[in-house]
């Protein structure tokens, strides 16, 4: 249960740095610091990918409850954790761009 709360912890600090840089950007204060809330945002969601990752682990193999839940809930947090990786290049593009736009993201 303290892993559930941690996690959940994870999320709400991911929205407060969500909140900062949508607060910056709004302010057109120049991206400073930016860089730093865009990290917190990546670590936070992916330390509570993997928290998660970890509940389904202990409630699918070794507790033996949930049963397909669990692996489904497992897969789930590791791709996430693969799309918080990937997003983060491209929240740092959007922020560190001085016009607002995405021009100089490239997909692939």
């Amino acid at each position: 249960m303290t892993a559930v709360a941690v996690a959940f912890g994870g999320l709400e600090a991911a929205l407060l740095a969500a909140w900062h840089l949508l607060t910056a950007r709004k302010k057109g204060s120049p991206p400073g610091r930016s860089k730093q809330w865009v990290d917190a945002m990546a670590v936070s969601l992916c330390l509570m990918a993997l928290l998660i990752a970890g509940i389904c682990l202990h409630a699918g193999s070794v507790a033996r409850v949930g049963g397909p839940a669990m692996l489904l809930g497992l897969l789930g947090s590791v791709a996430f954790v693969a799309v918080v990786i990937v997003s983060r290049s491209r929240a740092l593009a959007c922020v560190l761009d001085a016009d607002g736009t995405v021009s100089r993201v490239r997909s692939g």
